[in-house]
């Protein structure tokens, strides 16, 4: 009987039909709002903050991802950013922070656990216009749209329930959105982002910077460490490939490194709060961006390699040779670092 309810009305599907909880860690506290933490409701109740929660996504054997769900406390209310199902462990942990009022989905690769929070919770869907929703799902609650900046702050035009929420929506293909919160986390505030900008691991054979004796004889060596933080190769690589209007993008990241966050939460990888703090994100973000879509550098820009290597292709195809200076360089791939910095 409740299978032909689940036929006859979406809305009434049990927890049993949404995707299933994988494993994940426990919640780990980012930091509190600044200036001033709110008053808790109760002596027991904890004060505003921001907690995040890694997810082991098992993808096959021996293939994991391990994305990031962001909760922030505001107002004794809790707003998902990047939504993932908890296990009934994690949910008790969860609900002892406060009930959960809104989800947020900032980028259009996320939101599978977005309808478990929807129907299960009540909570209302925050996202960027046209943003593909699951089947059967209803319209979005609120709307995720630019902020306006006011005096000395910035406010949000999409009513999310945090006080001087700001957002950026980027003009890119794939629809994706950027979050700022002054006044959570460290001095500067956080950053949310889900694949605009990523948390980086250290590559092999890079030496990670908080091993200061490695990390120097590294540099003496000429061995750089790995970069903070990047654009998702995978998530740029769509956006070349949808016909991203590169200037525009910039002038988006641009707007973002102007906020001066102190610290960078993202939909993969753990938090990242630098001791440079602001100075040290945007310096991050300024890296990252020139990495993807460089000024100088390379003869074909990265958004331009993918036609140099088919017109080679087809000139090798008709017989003809290949030009001299392609003979013996290695195929740079869409997301090669030679290019200078600016």
């Amino acid at each position: 009987m409740s299978q032909l309810l689940l036929v006859a009305d979406p809305a009434d599907r049990g927890a049993n039909t949404f995707p299933p909880a994988y494993p994940h860690g426990d919640l780990k506290y980012v930091g509190g709002r600044t200036p001033g933490a709110s008053l808790p409701a109760s002596p027991g109740a904890p004060a505003d903050g921001v907690w995040t929660v890694r997810v082991l996504h098992a993808i096959g054997v021996p293939l994991a991802t391990t994305p990031t769900m962001t909760i922030v406390r505001a107002g004794g209310a809790l707003t998902l950013f990047n939504a993932l199902r908890l296990t009934p462990r994690g949910e008790a942990a969860l609900s002892t922070l406060g009930p959960i009022t809104t989800v947020v989905r900032l980028g259009g690769r996320h939101g599978a656990d977005d309808e478990y929070y929807r129907r299960v919770h009540g909570a209302a869907l925050a996202a960027v216009d046209d943003m593909r929703l699951a089947d059967g799902a209803a319209a979005v609650d609120l709307r995720l749209t630019n902020t306006v900046a006011g005096l000395g702050d910035y406010f949000a035009l999409s009513a999310l329930p945090i006080p001087a929420a700001a957002v950026v929506v980027l003009p890119t293909p794939t629809p994706e959105a950027v979050v700022y919160l002054p006044h959570h986390g460290p001095p500067g505030g956080l950053l949310l982002t889900a694949d605009a900008l990523v948390v980086r691991p250290a590559r092999r054979g890079a030496v990670a910077p908080h091993h200061p004796r490695l990390h120097a004889a590294a540099t003496r060596l000429g061995v750089a460490p790995a970069a903070a933080v990047r654009l998702h190769p995978d998530w740029w690589c769509a956006q070349v490939e949808g016909g991203v209007d590169v200037a525009a993008l910039r002038a988006a990241y641009v707007r973002v490194k102007a906020w001066g966050a102190g610290g960078l939460l993202s939909a993969r990888g753990d938090a990242w709060l630098p001791d440079g703090g602001g100075v040290a994100v945007v310096e991050g973000i300024a890296g990252a961006v020139t990495v993807a879509m460089p000024v100088t550098g390379p003869r074909h820009k990265p958004w331009e390699r993918g036609a140099a290597k088919d017109a080679g292709r087809r000139r090798l195809l008709s017989g003809g040779a290949p030009r001299r200076r392609d003979r013996g360089r290695r195929a740079a791939g869409a997301y090669a670092e030679r290019s200078t910095p600016v």
